[in-house]
Formats: C-alpha cells, structure tokens, sequence
C-alpha cells in the first residue's frame, strides 16, 4: 500500500510542486488535474483507467442492483 500511495503522491506533484501554494488554486484547477489523473491506464487494471473502471461498476449496478468482482485487478479480487 506504500508503494500506492507514494505514486499517487508523485502524480499529484507533476501538477502541484511542493513549493506553490493552494491558496490562488480554483475548483475548475482541481477538476481538471483529478480527471487527468483518473484517466490515465493504471497496470494494476490491466492498462485500464479508474475512470473506465468506476463508470463498468456503475453500469453493472445499474443493470443488476449488484457489484460484480472485477476481472481487471491482477493483484487481487475487487468488489467495485
């Protein structure tokens, strides 16, 4: 889980170096550095998005009432 964090960590600071300050940053800054950042493929998810990910688990209780585990996490089972 280390390993998870300090990733998205890092990816946060291409975006937001540690030295600028969040005090002038606008909600449509902050949205647009979140959607790049749930849009890109993930290896974990066999190269998918989160984004792509969430929007499956939607679908699937939309259409079924029921999460159903997800086949694209190599590491483990997920329930979406």
């Amino acid at each position: 889980m280390r390993g998870t964090n300090a990733k998205q960590s890092s990816l946060l600071r291409r975006f937001f170096p540690k030295w600028k300050s969040f005090d002038g940053l606008s909600d449509a800054a902050v949205r647009r550095v979140e959607d790049c950042i749930s849009n890109l493929p993930r290896r974990i998810f066999d190269c998918l998005c989160s984004e792509a990910l969430f929007q499956a688990a939607l679908f699937d209780v939309a259409s079924s009432g029921q999460p159903k585990k997800h086949r694209y996490c190599i590491n483990h089972a997920v329930w979406l």
